[in-house]
């Protein structure tokens, strides 16, 4: 499951296709499953949801790249 189907799609087929790994499983749009669940059943999935803080998804990418970026500023300043 997931917010965007087309920018995570896009994102996992970047992936699966360079490890040249077919995925075993179908990612599906969030709002399909409240289509599923029903709008009340949603409200409530939705409140289960907002218990928990989502994270950044790209906070680990970020912080690797912005750190060797400095390493080699400070190596190259001298």
């Amino acid at each position: 499951m997931c917010d965007s189907v087309l920018y995570d799609g896009a994102w996992l087929n970047l992936l699966f296709t360079s490890a040249q790994i077919p995925p075993k499983f179908t990612l599906t749009d969030i709002r399909y499953w409240y289509q599923v669940i029903g709008s009340k059943n949603s409200i409530l999935f939705q409140d289960y949801l907002n218990e928990s803080q989502p994270t950044h998804r790209a906070l680990g990418d970020v912080l690797r790249y912005v750190r060797a970026a400095k390493k080699y500023i400070d190596a190259c300043s001298g």
